[in-house]
C-alpha cells in the first residue's frame, strides 16, 4: 500500500503584508529632520515637502473629491491646513504635529 503524501502548502502571515513600522532611532532621526525643516524653510515650503509624494486616494467610503488637486496648487482648505489653521506657529504646536503617531 502506498503511503498518503501531504502537500505543504506555504502560506504567509498577514502582518508581512503591512508596512514595516520605525524603531525608535529611526523616529527619532525623522522628527529632527522635521524640526530642522520647520525651523529653516517657510510654512508653505515645508508644507510642499511634507506632503510630496502624496496622491489622491480612489474612493474611501463614497469620497469622490480628490485629496489633493492635480495641478499641484494648494486649495484654500489645504493652505489653511498648510498653515496651521491661520495661528501663528508656535513650538508646542509644531511639536505636537511632530510627534503624531504616523
Amino acid at each position: 500500500m502506498g503511503g498518503i503524501r501531504v502537500a505543504r502548502i506555504d502560506r504567509k502571515s498577514s502582518i508581512e503584508n503591512e508596512p514595516r513600522t520605525l524603531n525608535f532611532t529611526q523616529i527619532h532621526i525623522a522628527r529632527e529632520a522635521a524640526l530642522y525643516v520647520v525651523h529653516t524653510r517657510s510654512r508653505e515650503e515645508a508644507c510642499r515637502i511634507f506632503t510630496e509624494g502624496l496622491e489622491p486616494v480612489d474612493n474611501i467610503g463614497g469620497l469622490t473629491t480628490p485629496m489633493m488637486p492635480k495641478s499641484g496648487e494648494f486649495s484654500d482648505e489645504e493652505h489653511d491646513l498648510c498653515s496651521f489653521n491661520n495661528r501663528p506657529f508656535r513650538r508646542t504646536t509644531a511639536k505636537d504635529i511632530l510627534t503624531a503617531p504616523f
